[in-house]
């Protein structure tokens, strides 16, 4: 025989569950319910509103911020002095449309003593690259260098992005007075570029940086080739290495040519 106080319990269990009933059943009547397009990871949801079981839709693989591998400032044989970082981006599915950095000038005190400000940087997935700047002015003897990212626009990538760029018919010449670079740019893609960018590092017998200089090649069309030279006022050491780098923005659309009133673009890669 069921007791007083079982059958209390009962009666309460049965007035949860119809609470319970009730509360859901106005939570799910207000709109409001996981969904793919509302901006939260929430439901089944793998990532933001992303997910093959919950959304059909495989998550992005998410973005590693650029890597600064390393850092050079050196005073040149001119009196003035020459920046140089390399940095590498890891990300295979994504590149960088547009980068801002800023070079800080660091005194032997520790104190930032200069900002040269807003340098413009691009760079493809998985690529390491320099950048330069030559014939900075107000740098403190001892001085240091780093780089302030500012700002970063990644572009999803798909497939093997590449500018298709070489350099060839290279040239260095040390004279009594001053030093000298030259090659050719070959332009082996299906593109027509307005500008290709060209950064030249001199370097000593340990691969560190002695002076660098910077130029660009423009209007350069598909399977075409484009001189350039580079000059020093100062001769370097014997032994002296030379490494050259080329580039282009294949992700801006104002650098391909237009012919017939459209712009081309790389709309393979992205």
């Amino acid at each position: 025989m069921i007791s007083r106080l079982q059958k209390r319990m009962v009666i309460g269990c049965v007035y949860v569950a119809i609470a319970a009933a009730i509360s859901f059943g106005i939570y799910w009547n207000s709109g409001y319910r996981p969904t793919c397009s509302d901006g939260i990871q929430n439901g089944a949801e793998e990532g933001l509103d992303c997910g093959i079981k919950a959304c059909g839709v495989a998550c992005a693989v998410p973005v590693t911020p650029v890597q600064i591998q390393n850092i050079q400032l050196v005073k040149t044989p001119a009196g003035d002095y020459d920046f140089a970082a390399r940095i590498y981006n890891p990300n295979v599915e994504y590149g960088i449309e547009s980068g801002v950095f800023d070079i800080v000038i660091i005194n032997p005190a520790g104190v930032e003593a200069l900002r040269i400000a807003r340098q413009m940087f691009y760079m493809l997935p998985g690529q390491t690259k320099y950048l330069v700047a030559a014939s900075l002015k107000n740098i403190p003897d001892g001085a240091s260098a780093h780089v302030d990212l500012k700002s970063i626009e990644w572009i999803h990538t798909v497939g093997t992005v590449s500018s298709e760029l070489t350099l060839g018919r290279q040239h260095f010449d040390v004279g009594p007075t001053d030093t000298s670079f030259d090659a050719v740019i070959t332009n082996n893609s299906d593109f027509d570029f307005d500008q290709i960018d060209v950064a030249v590092l001199l370097l000593d017998a340990k691969g560190n940086s002695i002076a660098v200089n910077t130029t660009n090649a423009q209007t350069i069309p598909s399977h075409t080739d484009r001189y350039f030279r580079v000059v020093w006022p100062f001769a370097v050491p014997t032994g002296t290495q030379v490494q050259a780098f080329i580039d282009t923005n294949v992700f801006d659309n104002s650098n391909f040519l237009k012919y017939h009133g459209t712009q081309e673009k790389f709309q393979q890669f992205f």
